[in-house]
Parts: C-alpha cells; sequence; structure tokens
C-alpha cells in the first residue's frame, strides 16, 4: 500500500470520528521524509490520542508497521515511514502550520 492510499484510509477515519480540517500534504518529489502527512486537529488532549489510538490499529489491521509514535502536551505524531500523521491540539496547529509550510502540495 502507498503512502497516499493509506492517507486516503486516515483521512476517511479522522473524518468519520470527528477531527476538525483533516488535510493530505502530498510530498512526492520534494521531500524525502515520507510521500503524505495527514493534518488533523483533535478537540482536547483525550480526543487527540483517541484519534492517534484509531488511526495506528486501522493501518496496523492492513499490515503496516509503525515505525514510531511521539506526543506531547499539544501533538501526536505517527511515523509509518511513507506516510506521518500529524494530530495537533487547535494551538499547535495555527502555531507550526505544516500546510502553509508545504503550501502547494494539498490535496
Amino acid at each position: 500500500m502507498t503512502g497516499y492510499e493509506k492517507s486516503i484510509i486516515i483521512e476517511n477515519l479522522l473524518n468519520e470520528k470527528k477531527a476538525i480540517d483533516v488535510k493530505i500534504v502530498d510530498l512526492d518529489g520534494i521531500s524525502i521524509i515520507a510521500d503524505c502527512f495527514v493534518v488533523a486537529t483533535g478537540m482536547n488532549k483525550k480526543h487527540i490520542e483517541t484519534l492517534a489510538d484509531y488511526c495506528e490499529e486501522a493501518l496496523e489491521e492492513k499490515g503496516e508497521k509503525k515505525l514510531r509514535r511521539e506526543k506531547s502536551n499539544e501533538w501526536v505524531l505517527i511515523d509509518f515511514g511513507d506516510l506521518i500523521i500529524h494530530i495537533f491540539d487547535q494551538e499547535a496547529r495555527t502555531k507550526y502550520s505544516l500546510e502553509d509550510l508545504w503550501s502547494g502540495k494539498l490535496k
């Protein structure tokens, strides 16, 4: 499964689970970090953690292996190699503005 195919699964899941402003950022051809980011906002810390758990479970059920998961009080990052999932609180989403950093590559 490609990073983009994974990102579609995660985008749909996050929307279903009431994440806010879910975006896919296409990094193909411009970065070696990953093929895609999925960026989303959770309503609070518990919601962010729960969304991250759902994302992990959904891809692991499809045989995908997580490389790492990092978290802070405002952000959870899950690295699946060719896909990196970022789930922020609203303040951090605005502060880091990953979509603007990689503008022009939104899907």
